[in-house]
Parts: C-alpha cells; structure tokens; sequence
C-alpha cells in the first residue's frame, strides 16, 4: 500500500539495488564519456585514452554538432577497464568528463 510507483523506482529497474551501468567492467570493451567539449572530435578523444583503438562522437543531424558525448573502444576488456581507471575524473580539451562502461557495439542488438 501507498507504493504508487507500482514497486519500481525512476530508473523502472525495481528499485533497492545502484542503478547498474549497460555495460559490465571485466566485460566491455566500450567506454562511454560524456561531458565532452564540443571542440572534441574523434581524433582527439582517441589520442586522450592509452590503448583505444576507435572513438564515435554522435553529432546532431541536422547542424553536425556534437551531442557532448562520445564512445571508445578498445581490443579487450582489460585495456577498457584499465583506461576507465587512468581517465576517471580527468580532462579532456578543458572538460572534466564521467566515464562508465557501454555494451558492445556487437552485443547491443543494434
């Protein structure tokens, strides 16, 4: 009673444990950066992260814009566990930046 959420919380996960990133650590080789500078590109997110071997900064279709975010990866899950602990609280192109781990681009289904 007085549970008008119907048990779940804001993240519609049920509630009671930390919200879980998408992606697992010892797992993924994919780190997702937000709170990018809109100066970095692909170039330079790649060059700030030892041992990635690809970025993706999604930009907005209709200006080319960068949305702030971006996506790196790397050719095991030990080097993206490695770099999230080397980059954590760090700065990129004067931008502190929030790092967690992303699902594989060849396991999201997508």
């Amino acid at each position: 009673r007085g549970d008008r959420g119907g048990g779940r919380n804001s993240y519609g996960d049920g509630g009671g444990e930390r919200r879980k990133s998408v992606g697992s650590r010892g797992e993924s080789k994919v780190l997702f950066v937000k709170n990018l500078s809109f100066n970095t590109d692909e170039y330079s997110l790649k060059e700030a992260f030892s041992g990635a071997v690809s970025a993706r900064v999604p930009t907005f279709p209709d200006t080319g814009k960068p949305k702030g975010f971006g996506f790196v990866d790397f050719g095991c899950a030990e080097t993206a566990a490695a770099a999230y602990d080397e980059m954590s609280g760090q700065s990129i192109d004067g931008r502190q930046v929030w790092l967690d781990f992303a699902e594989s681009r060849d396991n999201s289904g997508g």
